[in-house]
């Protein structure tokens, strides 16, 4: 497997996400994977505390966006909960969930339109 960095400076952070795919805008197939774009990553990135967090979450989307689509839909459905950051589908290649920082105040629950530029955060009342 992929050995990620661990440091976490500003030009790291730049280059790693330089690696994400940019939106080719296709319609949700069931049979492709759901894939986390450069334009939502820089979106996330902004909930992010510290540069070092910006790097622990591009490599959970990193590891998403290498997944086959089998992979994430067992991803989705096991007990992969974190505190921090956590990724999830509602159907295979469909609609991404995350949600940042779930036990804090300044939490985040996102949803992801796959393979375009849409995120859109959720609001808890």
């Amino acid at each position: 497997m992929f050995s990620y960095p661990t440091t976490s400076s500003p030009r790291l952070v730049k280059n790693m996400l330089n690696t994400f795919p940019q939106p080719l805008n296709r319609f949700p197939k069931a049979h492709i994977p759901s894939i986390i774009t450069q334009p939502q990553v820089e979106k996330i990135l902004r909930l992010a505390r510290s540069n070092h967090d910006r790097m622990a979450m591009m490599n959970e989307m990193t590891e998403w966006n290498e997944m086959t689509v089998e992979e994430q839909v067992a991803h989705s459905k096991g007990p992969t909960g974190s505190d921090f950051f956590e990724i999830g589908s509602l159907n295979a290649g469909g609609i991404i969930m995350i949600s940042v920082y779930r036990e804090d105040d300044d939490r985040a629950y996102l949803r992801l339109d796959p393979d375009c530029d849409i995120v859109i955060q959720e609001i808890t009342l």
